[in-house]
């Protein structure tokens, strides 16, 4: 298992670097990839944790609505009893609109782990997201703002979740790189339909 820091980009998400968790240096590891994220971002910057889809259920409920205050009811009533934690102790994102939505639950508790992890080496997490990863969920799940958020935003600012699906590039994507190709050459001028005498 690993760490990964990214950057967001006009393309996508580029990735700097990687810390493996299991490294005997995990510190010195997570120590450079923070400088790195200063040296794209000297003023500060502030991180989503996006949380590993071994972490997250991904199911589809019945939840009709007939408007939000509903239908998250609907969901809260449909994970009692599917995960070992109560409802309580569990986060959810959902799309759909239909009678069935489709959802994404992750445990309160991971989502303190990760952020607890985070703030102890300073990556200053605001938000929890997590790759797209289930062919009924449109988009990437959002898990919320954290509590952290509170101490790296300014007063009156908030986080708000990305509307594109996150999507990770690689250096190639962002250089446009392509193999050249040789211009294609010129036509041969057409006949002149008068030639001269």
């Amino acid at each position: 298992e690993s760490i990964g820091l990214l950057h967001r980009t006009s393309r996508g998400w580029l990735e700097i670097g990687v810390a493996h968790l299991d490294a005997p240096d995990l510190g010195d590891a997570l120590t450079y990839l923070r400088r790195s994220a200063l040296g794209l971002s000297p003023a500060g910057f502030a991180t989503q944790l996006i949380i590993p889809a071994s972490q997250i259920l991904y199911d589809r409920v019945w939840a009709p609505g007939p408007d939000e205050a509903a239908r998250r009811a609907q969901i809260r009533a449909a994970l009692d009893g599917r995960t070992p934690y109560h409802v309580d102790d569990l986060v959810f994102d959902w799309t759909g609109e239909g009678t069935e939505v489709d959802v994404a639950v992750v445990a309160r508790e991971t989502l303190e782990e990760a952020e607890q992890f985070a703030a102890q080496y300073k990556f200053n997490p605001v938000a929890f997201t997590a790759l797209p990863d289930a062919p009924g969920f449109a988009g990437s799940p959002w898990f919320g703002a954290s509590r952290h958020s509170r101490n790296v935003l300014a007063d009156g600012e908030t986080v708000e979740r990305d509307t594109a699906p996150l999507t990770i590039v690689s250096r190639d994507t962002l250089r446009g790189d392509s193999p050249p190709t040789d211009p294609e050459p010129d036509p041969p001028p057409a006949p002149d339909p008068h030639p001269a005498p």
